[in-house]
């Protein structure tokens, strides 16, 4: 299984490339884009690209955490696109320390909008920053439709 994984993650590479550097020159060329609110506008060349993996409820332990998190730092070396990795709770702190001097970063799948109390099982935003974290995913799909969570949870 783990190969597998780990053989899926570095045929991603050529897609962070795609979004980085020379490779994709449609990126890098584009015309402005107007914001919303039509004040100002930002050029896709101006842009640093976000490319992050959701590893969902995987691996199955912490030491394949590990080496994945290794080989994907490994692979992305040199990427000039901002890297993060969202990884299950359990293994946030380990595979932060191993993503240390890397440009990828480590971030959370889900938080709690309260700071702390008496809510079972949930992980608040300074938790997951004391840990490393630097980004965390809010109102994913599959947090909508299997556990019910919507705009107001």
């Amino acid at each position: 299984k783990m190969r597998k994984v780990v053989a899926a993650l570095l045929l991603a590479a050529p897609m962070v490339s795609a979004f980085t550097g020379f490779a994709a020159p449609a990126l890098r060329t584009g015309a402005s884009v107007r914001q919303a609110s039509g004040i100002s506008s930002l050029s896709m060349a101006e842009r640093r690209p976000f490319i992050a993996g959701n590893w969902k409820m995987n691996p199955e332990t912490l030491e394949e955490a590990k080496v994945m998190a290794k080989a994907i730092a490994d692979t992305a070396g040199s990427s000039k696109a901002q890297v993060a990795l969202m990884v299950p709770h359990p293994f946030m702190y380990s595979v932060g320390k191993i993503l240390e001097g890397t440009n990828v970063e480590v971030g959370a799948q889900s938080v709690y909008f309260e700071a702390k109390g008496a809510f079972t099982g949930a992980v608040s935003t300074c938790m997951i920053k004391s840990m490393g974290a630097t980004h965390a995913l809010s109102g994913h799909s599959e947090r909508r439709v299997i556990f019910k969570n919507d705009d107001d949870a």
